[in-house]
């Protein structure tokens, strides 16, 4: 579903995966399919909502995403 948002519908946003198949392994496969994070339908934090936690786990997204932009700018640019 990640590929076909990123190719055929050009979704820019961010994208997670919420899957109780969560190990590194599918991990790796929703990151290679354009997902930004995914997040664990089976573990939630204590005293922690799950909207708590996928607001931060999108906000680490956006920060990576942030980042990486940054670095590329930075090295398309000339600067390191």
């Amino acid at each position: 579903m990640c590929s076909e948002l990123r190719t055929h519908h050009r979704f820019a946003g961010i994208l997670v995966i919420l899957s109780a198949d969560d190990d590194d392994e599918a991990n790796a496969r929703y990151l290679t399919a354009g997902a930004d994070a995914s997040m664990s339908k089976c573990t939630l934090e204590s005293g922690r909502t799950m909207a708590e936690q996928l607001i931060e786990v999108v906000a680490r997204a956006a920060d990576a995403r942030t980042r990486l932009a940054h670095a590329a700018s930075q090295h398309a640019g000339g600067h390191q």
